[in-house]
């Protein structure tokens, strides 16, 4: 299964590359903007380790000192988002790309939205986060994007980010395994192959991906490579074995 991907992944939303912490005028309190990042830093400290009912606490303690504290009102949007209060998620999205046009931040909103059925919203915020002259990862935000579109049955529009991705970033995992599953899907085999064995170039195969192969060989016809394929499949995911009968027979589904 695709995941979209950020910074920490949870959802595909992440936190690191926020920036620094609130914007502060030239009348606000010092002493209220350090306690504002103080807060904001345990709070997001808490969310890495999935303790989210102690970082909402300190996340709106940041803000009770510094309402648009960028870092506190992204992090609220994740926080949120993990415990299904969208429109609260939506909200603090917003506000923190009110006050900065961060690539990390819209990166995650564009993933927060995908994950709630606004795919075209979704995309506006990968580009724009791809696009942006400071992003050093533009792959992840436009692999985001493609796999946000074939998520929503559109892989001719996912493979053009795909491609894009790609063009950013030759090795990049995510973006090369969603293409396998793109051209896979098609019947394209030959190409499908040609993805698993970049894909596999970069990193070990996850079990999703090893099965895909075994799949895509035997539509080729070269049962011993499905077999190595299975057998490493097998390995990977013992609760979930599977037999070279059983993928000949989902082969004729």
């Amino acid at each position: 299964m695709s995941r979209l991907t950020a910074a920490v992944l949870l959802l595909g939303l992440g936190l690191a590359g926020a920036g620094s912490g609130c914007a502060t005028g030239p009348n606000a309190n010092a002493d209220a903007a350090q306690a504002a990042d103080a807060n904001a830093d345990l709070g997001i400290d808490y969310l890495r380790k999935s303790r989210n009912e102690q970082a909402l606490d300190k996340l709106k303690r940041a803000l009770s000192f510094e309402p648009e504290h960028v870092r506190a009102n992204w992090g609220l949007g994740i926080v949120y988002a993990r415990l299904e209060s969208f429109d609260r998620a939506d909200t603090h999205f917003q506000r923190a790309l009110a006050s900065t046009d961060s690539p990390a931040i819209l990166n995650s909103y564009g993933a927060f939205l995908c994950e709630r059925g606004r795919v075209d919203e979704a995309i506006s915020r990968f580009d724009r986060a791809a696009e942006h002259p400071e992003y050093t990862t533009p792959a992840v935000a436009l692999a985001n994007a493609g796999i946000c579109l074939a998520r929503a049955g559109r892989d001719g529009d996912a493979e053009s980010f795909l491609r894009r991705a790609l063009g950013a970033d030759p090795a990049y995992g995510p973006a090369l395994a969603q293409m396998a599953r793109i051209t896979f899907r098609r019947g394209d085999h030959m190409t499908t192959r040609a993805f698993v064995q970049r894909r596999e170039d970069a990193a070990e195969l996850p079990a999703e991906l090893l099965l895909l192969a075994a799949r895509n060989e035997l539509a080729l016809g070269e049962r011993g490579a499905a077999q190595r394929y299975l057998r490493r499949y097998n390995e990977a995911a013992p609760d979930d074995k599977r037999t070279m009968d059983q993928l000949t027979d989902e082969s004729h589904d």
